[in-house]
């Protein structure tokens, strides 16, 4: 008997969620497909790493939201080799995925840079004006 017999693949795939680079996780028993992020907030700027193997630079698509106060990060990867016989374990992502990331208040959405290289995409967003109230004069 072969090793595909003894593994049980939507448990083993739930196993896994925690330990590849693109995890999932399940919304109203459909499951999403994310990249792995850091996310560090430092004075000046939000810095966004994202784990992103196997994916070219070409297949990511990072935009805002329409109200401006979330990046929106969409791609897919393929599997370029074509798999013969049967796939004992499948580990990596192949697919569509999207990873919604909240911002920061204050957050300049119009200047962020972004940088992909060796599957990490590494998103810069600029910090603009703090959260305080101004004061109104009452006339």
């Amino acid at each position: 008997m072969s090793l595909h017999h003894y593994l049980d693949p939507s448990e083993f795939q739930r196993s896994l969620a925690k330990h590849v680079p693109f995890g999932g996780y399940h919304n109203s028993g459909k499951v999403y497909i994310a990249p792995r992020i850091d996310v560090q907030e430092a004075e000046q700027e939000t810095v966004i790493q994202a784990e992103m193997p196997g994916v070219k630079k070409g297949d990511i698509h990072l935009g805002v939201s329409h109200d401006g106060g979330s990046l929106v990060l969409k791609g897919s990867n393929a599997r370029e080799e074509k798999i013969q016989g049967h796939l004992l374990i499948h580990e990596r992502h192949v697919g569509s995925f999207e990873r919604t990331i909240r911002l920061p208040a204050g957050s300049e959405v119009g200047k962020v840079k972004a940088k992909f290289d060796d599957g990490i995409l590494s998103i810069t967003v600029p910090k603009g004006i703090k959260d305080s109230c101004s004061e109104i004069e009452i006339e």
